[in-house]
């Protein structure tokens, strides 16, 4: 059995419409108990405001490592051993955009959850380091428009799609919220990486560190 993990930044985020009466709200919860944005959301359902974008994966950077074990069975305890480490973004693609579909509010809300560990693991039985072969890997990333870096799309070893176990290896160690109100009357219908941040203004934006490595 294979076992793929890739270790670095993890990115959970999530983007939604947001009403003006709501933005009030939180502008006075932020007055009256003196948080951030970014910590009354982290402690409230930041995850319903996924209407426009809701992805998990992981970042792809130089810090991001790509490692394939090798075991005998599904028993960990066998004695398993990682014959290949590599840096992800030396296995990667070309990015490409994702378009965002926007929602039909003049103003919208990104909350990213910034994590770091184990962002993704796979696994594939009857092979093992014998027949590996990192040519037959295919690792496609995007990008998009509410974040700076490049993120895991998907992979493929012999044509064949490693799927997430979601194991969730991994601690939160910062969470960011901004809100943006559009600069025109004129809602566009979708945006990308390249017209976003000239649609949109930044209307107020918080980070926390939870975790320094």
């Amino acid at each position: 059995m294979l076992n793929f993990q890739i270790r670095g930044y993890g990115l959970e985020l999530c983007a939604g419409g947001i009403e003006k009466k709501e933005i009030k709200a939180l502008t006075n919860r932020i007055r009256d108990e003196k948080h951030s944005l970014a910590k009354v959301m982290l402690d409230g359902n930041w995850l319903n405001y996924s209407d426009m974008c809701n992805i998990s994966s992981s970042i792809v950077s130089n810090k991001t490592e790509l490692i394939v074990t090798s075991y005998n069975s599904k028993n960990y305890y066998d004695d398993g051993f990682s014959f290949f480490r590599s840096d992800i973004n030396e296995l990667t693609q070309i990015p490409v955009d994702k378009p965002i579909t926007v929602s039909n509010n003049h103003a919208l809300i990104v909350n990213k959850a910034i994590y770091y560990g184990c962002t993704f693991e796979a696994e594939i039985r009857n092979h093992d380091h014998l027949n590996f072969d990192k040519n037959h890997l295919d690792i496609s990333t995007i990008t998009t428009p509410f974040h700076h870096e490049s993120l895991l799309d998907e992979i493929f070893l012999h044509n064949s799609m490693l799927a997430n176990l979601n194991r969730k290896k991994r601690e939160l160690i910062a969470f960011q919220s901004t809100i943006y109100t559009s600069n025109s009357l004129n809602i566009p219908k979708k945006v990308s990486s390249d017209n976003f941040l000239n649609e949109y203004d930044n209307f107020l934006d918080s980070k926390i560190e939870l975790k320094i490595n």
